[in-house]
């Protein structure tokens, strides 16, 4: 079966379709080229990341024999980027006339909307994820001095309450997108801009963090691959999402500076290879449901 998933650039569902492609080893994962409509012709399945209006063109171009798009922003998300409900109204509409054949939904609350014509098929799926390489080697230390906010800071990420909490913990926060200086500067934190960084630059930055920070607003974030770059790499990351450890999650709402900067703070320390060792379990769980619901959803064996 001639599987493929084409990503044009989008950080989040094209992220989604890497991960798969790497306990999918057969499916073939591209980003967007001149010759790819003659390299990927006709595939059996096609993977399209979010929505572009280049798409419909594409799928004339491809001709897949059948095509699935991958949704990943809940409904709040999608608050923010009003643009995503008039995708999400082509993408019905393509549904109903047989020009797609499924969206998968990485949150669940879209299905009820979706579905609402059961003609549609759509599902929902955790993502696929994969564990990078690890040393096992941890510098432990009882304060944490760097703490990151790594990944893309719209409004929904919550960036004035972490970045507040950051500084009455007195902490040095790292950030990765250089449009949120301005409100790091106006609250005062210390702080470090790295710009966007390449694969393994990322991945040294990572090693060097205390602790992570991902408690974006209540219900803006369907998985947070940042959160999973910390914990999967043994380094704690406090997240709003509800798959993490206990340990790590919180709840946003009502949650005010002070009461982050003391989970900061009181964050326990654990043996080297504690979070590592939860995120091999996890993955593992994780990708049997993932396959499992592919295979009974699209009829693929992964």
């Amino acid at each position: 079966m001639k599987v493929v998933a084409l990503d044009p650039g989008f950080p989040g569902a094209g992220r989604v379709l890497h991960e798969l492609s790497k306990i999918a080893p057969s499916m073939r994962y591209e980003g967007l080229s001149s010759r790819m409509e003659l390299e990927l012709k006709n595939p059996d399945l096609l993977f399209l990341p979010a929505w572009s209006d280049s798409y419909p063109e594409l799928l004339r171009l491809v001709e897949p024999k059948k095509t699935v798009v991958v949704w990943t922003s809940p409904i709040s998300q999608s608050e923010f980027e009003p643009v995503e409900f008039g995708f999400m109204k082509t993408i019905s509409e393509m549904l109903d006339a047989g020009k797609l054949d499924a969206i998968w939904f990485g949150s669940p609350d879209w299905l009820t909307y979706v579905r609402s014509d059961m003609k549609r098929k759509a599902f929902y799926c955790p993502y696929p994820i994969s564990l990078p390489l690890w040393n096992g080697k941890r510098t432990l230390t009882g304060f944490r001095t760097n703490v990151s906010l790594f990944g893309p800071l719209p409004p929904r990420k919550n960036v004035g309450l972490q970045a507040m909490a950051a500084k009455l913990a007195n902490c040095t926060l790292h950030i990765t997108d250089d449009g949120a200086k301005g409100i790091l500067r106006s609250v005062g934190v210390e702080f470090v801009s790295h710009g966007w960084l390449p694969s393994d630059q990322y991945v040294q930055l990572l090693g060097l963090m205390d602790l992570g920070l991902q408690v974006s607003i209540s219900g803006a974030e369907s998985f947070s691959f940042v959160a999973w770059d910390h914990i999967s790499r043994d380094i704690p990351c406090l997240s709003a999402t509800d798959w993490v450890p206990e340990e790590m999650h919180v709840e946003p709402s009502g949650c005010w500076p002070e009461l982050l900067a003391k989970r900061i703070i009181t964050f326990p320390t654990y043996p080297p290879g504690h979070w590592r060792s939860w995120a091999e379990q996890f993955a593992e769980q994780t990708n049997a449901k993932v396959k499992e619901i592919l295979r009974k959803e699209l009829d693929i064996h992964l």
